[in-house]
């Protein structure tokens, strides 16, 4: 049935069901005389015409939308996108876009993706289910809940709540300890080493995003309900919600799906899938350890009933599975952001991080957008709402490094909300991505190595160690030096570059053709003293939290 053919039928639905009440009403008390009859014929007329310009409207935006989609998922070259738009407790779009893996294997509504960060979300509202049951409080210590809970300072770690683990404001350098996952260290290793990471900042005071915390959450809601964080999340979570397409990236139901995206990367203005074998998409101890801050994988679909439950802060139809209270203290602002125009004159913070959801309160004025995006390995994701207008969007994206989801939930909202001026967003993310990847390439041709000197090799040989990795091996095999890294002895290569530094080189596990190490980062530096014998080496990779200086062992 046309546009057309759906109006003719809303309206004769709508006046069966009117003169079939009129009836009832005129036999029962009231006379109804000519002039009240056509007056209330027009008003419904009039609201109908009304009701039916509105839909119109919509799908006229979603049109607009769906090309829009189109168009720049070929400037940025990515293979599939799947996107879910809600409004009130309604799925009114959703549709896939490309395709899923090398088989071109179509991309749908329902095919599962990496959410990666967005995770973090949900790890909140099982915080917040224990606290429904008066496990703890916001306000608990974690040292009352995770007695062996340490960090460098004392008095932060007396003072740590369970409402600061999911707050990005533990004054910790960002993205503190992310590295250790990389080379085999498991989760409870990564807590451990908490206690050796100096702060940058004083507690509370600053916005830092970590990923240690979230998966510390998940040690704690584990250990208080004595079940696995998947088995937990679906009993909790996943069922009440009927989000039956949602899974942990671990579980063993997850591996026999088939309508999975297949992750790609983007690199020197090509798109590549990433292979089989590349460790830290395919084996469990690269996968596990960062669940709780990331590690759910889902579709467009089930993530829109995810926004929708958010939207109805915390209900179920008329189930309440988290309290409006606790809900209202999640989707508050509580760690500040500091951004380039926010003056402090108004009050107001440009952006602020809740409990899981970042929160623009400036962009879409008077409205309040909470959202959250996240990357996996070859993964981007995002999900916003605005909670006034009860209007959400989900997008999934396959390929790490792309802008797609940002322009689109800037798009959609611009639209929805007929916005006077809307930014050109894709060309601005598009003049961006120039941008950095210039910069990237001339902090790659600076670092070339000036000169190979021909050093001794024997001097760099022996163990290196600090508290953090723990004993790091320098070997020489044949007329090439070796360094050796964590639990699974990732090995890279070094090679002489410049007085006292070693290039490393550290081969891609997949067998694919783009570096494993950022530009300037594969540079090795090492502090020579007496006697030309080696004191201590300093990996830049590895020393954005400071823990990349290694004391060479006599």
């Amino acid at each position: 049935m046309g546009r057309s053919g759906q109006w003719y039928g809303f309206v004769a639905t709508n006046m069966k069901y009117f003169f079939h009440n009129e009836l009832n009403i005129r036999n029962k008390v009231f006379m109804f005389n000519t002039n009240f009859i056509i007056k209330i014929i027009a008003l419904f007329f009039l609201f109908n015409i009304s009701a039916y310009a509105a839909y119109s409207d919509i799908q006229d935006k979603l049109s607009i939308f769906d090309s829009y989609v189109k168009s720049i998922q070929k400037d940025w070259q990515v293979p599939g996108v799947s996107i879910a738009i809600v409004e009130e407790n309604k799925i009114i779009f959703d549709k896939g876009f490309g395709i899923r893996n090398k088989k071109m294997d179509p991309v749908t509504s329902d095919t599962l993706f990496d959410i990666a960060s967005l995770t973090k979300s949900f790890t909140t509202a099982l915080l917040a289910i224990q606290i429904e049951r008066e496990k703890y409080a916001w306000d608990t210590k974690i040292i009352d809940l995770y007695p062996q809970f340490k960090l460098y300072d004392p008095i932060v770690t007396k003072k740590f709540e369970v409402k600061d683990l999911i707050a990005h404001n533990s004054g910790l350098p960002p993205d503190a300890l992310d590295a250790l996952g990389n080379f085999g260290y498991n989760s409870t290793h990564m807590i451990n080493s908490l206690r050796f990471i100096k702060p940058v900042n004083a507690f509370k005071t600053q916005f830092a995003y970590e990923d240690i915390f979230p998966v510390l959450a998940k040690e704690i809601i584990q250990k208080v309900s004595k079940k696995n964080y998947a088995i937990f999340l679906h009993q909790n979570l996943l069922i009440p919600l009927q989000m039956n397409n949602t899974y942990t990236v671990t579980e063993e139901n997850f591996s026999r799906l088939e309508n999975v995206a297949w992750p790609y990367v983007d690199y020197d203005g090509k798109v590549y899938p990433y292979t089989k074998n590349y460790p830290y998409i395919s084996q469990k101890w690269a996968l596990e350890n960062g669940i709780g801050s990331g590690g759910i994988e889902s579709s467009a679909k089930d993530i829109a009933k995810w926004l929708m439950f958010n939207m109805d802060n915390g209900a179920i139809g008329s189930a309440q599975l988290i309290s409006v209270k606790n809900m209202n203290f999640i989707h508050s602002p509580y760690t500040k952001i500091k951004t380039s125009n926010d003056t402090n004159l108004s009050g107001e913070t440009a952006q602020a991080y809740g409990e899981g959801w970042f929160i623009d309160t400036q962009s879409y004025k008077p409205y309040t957008v909470l959202f959250h995006a996240g990357g996996g390995t070859g993964m981007h994701a995002l999900m916003a709402y605005i909670p006034e207008r009860k209007i959400g969007i989900v997008i999934l994206t396959n390929t790490w490094g792309n802008k797609i989801p940002e322009i689109l939930y800037r798009k959609w909202f611009d639209l929805y909300l007929n916005k006077a001026y809307s930014k050109d967003w894709n060309q601005l993310f598009l003049e961006q991505r120039k941008k950095v990847l210039s910069e990237d390439n001339k902090i790659s041709n600076s670092s070339e190595c000036t000169e190979k000197n021909v050093v001794k090799l024997n001097k760099y040989v022996g163990t290196y160690h600090n508290s953090v990795y723990g004993n790091l091996v320098v070997s020489k095999e044949k007329n090439n030096l070796y360094l050796i890294i964590g639990p699974k002895k990732i090995k890279w290569q070094l090679i002489p570059c410049q007085k006292n530094i070693l290039k490393a080189y550290w081969p891609n596990p997949g067998g694919m053709n783009f570096p494993m190490l950022p530009a300037g980062q594969d540079r090795i530096e090492f502090t020579i003293g007496l006697n030309d014998s080696i004191q201590k080496m300093t990996i830049p990779f590895l020393n954005d939290d400071g823990s990349g200086i290694f004391i060479k062992n006599e």
